[in-house]
């Protein structure tokens, strides 16, 4: 009798010795998978502006796009960068005629910290994108050629443009666990002019031919 017992207790306390073992195996397991990187969750678009500008290697005056993308995950980022998607933009009147600018690591600012293809974030650190558009259509129109200048004076010279609104909104890719990051919309005024070169003759209605 006193051998039946004995050997029920060293049953109950090998059972016991392995839930043990179990549970510790289970918190380990818990302890090592890291957090799941939810899309989206761990980077914004803190910055998204636009305004007009002239770059003679762009063709004159062109829309500069800046796009600052935070890092809000508590962890630090150290991967390769793959920018993509595009920056959409309307004119407010016309919303007809549109523009796409495609984005790329071409566009990637030299103020973010990055080596080769490969960008460090620490939390709160930003990856910047700088683009222009060369205020072409996405069909090829020259929105400087469809503004209203007014009246054109016979001996030519420096003409404005009406102020005319722009709409732009950004999808943007940086790494591809944490998806497309979309912008609100924004909008900007082109202040638009042209050189009209003298000829009497020449219409007093822009377009000029």
């Amino acid at each position: 009798m006193d051998i039946i017992m004995k050997n029920f207790r060293l049953v109950g306390i090998m059972i016991k010795t392995m839930l043990i073992l179990v549970c510790l195996m289970i918190i380990s397991c818990d302890e090592k998978l890291p957090p799941r990187i939810q899309p989206g969750s761990t980077m914004q678009i803190s910055a998204f502006f636009a305004d007009p500008a002239y770059y003679e290697w762009i063709g004159g005056l062109c829309l500069r796009i800046y796009i600052a993308i935070e890092n809000t995950y508590e962890e630090t980022f150290h991967d390769t960068v793959s920018v993509g998607g595009q920056v959409r933009i309307w004119w407010e009147r016309r919303p007809e005629m549109t523009a796409t600018v495609p984005l790329s690591n071409y566009d990637i600012h030299p103020a973010t910290r990055i080596e080769g293809d490969v960008v460090t974030m620490d939390p709160g650190e930003k990856i910047y994108l700088e683009c222009f558009w060369n205020l072409i259509t996405d069909d090829g129109q020259r929105i400087l050629d469809l503004l209203d200048y007014g009246e054109i004076p016979p001996g030519g010279g420096q003409v404005f443009a009406k102020p005319e609104v722009f709409k732009l909104q950004a999808s943007v890719l940086i790494f591809e666990e944490t998806g497309h990051l979309e912008s609100e919309i924004i909008e900007t005024t082109l202040e638009a002019w042209k050189i009209i070169p003298e000829n009497p003759e020449r219409s007093k209605k822009w377009p000029l031919q």
